[in-house]
């Protein structure tokens, strides 16, 4: 929810103005404010202002992203394979583009994923949820194979 206030009019400038008040009297401040400002709540789930400023990544962005995902959640690299359709809802980013950056870090040897074994099974949602490779191939996991940070010294028994 937004709240949009608008300012409507010009208050009135007298000698109470130096001292920050627009009214004449002390007790008239509550009738400028309602004759002044008109208070409205926008309740739409993604307001038009707000949906156009969201600025779309490019794969080089997405794939800077996708490996600082992996940095901050699986410095180790211990946590294992990670469900695509998490990292992807959690960055906020296109199906299109993040399937074309995870192809990209998959052919760098940045990352391994996993392709599904019957993908053509699943129905249309189930596939949505996964990452569309090149010929047909989808995959269902995403595992960092960069080499992971040494553990911290108080994490190593003695």
């Amino acid at each position: 929810m937004t709240l949009l206030v608008l300012l409507i009019g010009k208050p009135r400038r007298d000698e109470n103005s130096r001292r920050g008040f627009f009214c004449s009297r002390a007790g008239n401040a509550g009738g400028f404010f309602r004759k002044c400002v008109r208070i409205y709540l926008d309740t739409r789930e993604n307001p038009w202002h707000i949906k156009s400023m969201k600025r779309t990544m490019t794969v080089s962005e997405a794939k800077q992203a996708i490996l600082a995902w992996l940095d901050d959640n699986d410095p180790f690299r211990t946590g294992g394979p990670h469900v695509p359709a998490k990292i992807r809802r959690e960055l906020g980013l296109e199906k299109a583009v993040f399937d074309a950056a995870v192809v990209e870090l998959l052919r760098e040897r940045k990352v391994y994923c996993a392709p599904h074994d019957h993908p053509h099974r699943l129905s249309a949602e189930e596939r949505a949820e996964l990452v569309e490779g090149d010929r047909g191939t989808f995959y269902c996991s995403i595992s960092d194979r960069r080499p992971a940070r040494p553990l911290p010294a108080e994490a190593i028994p003695a």
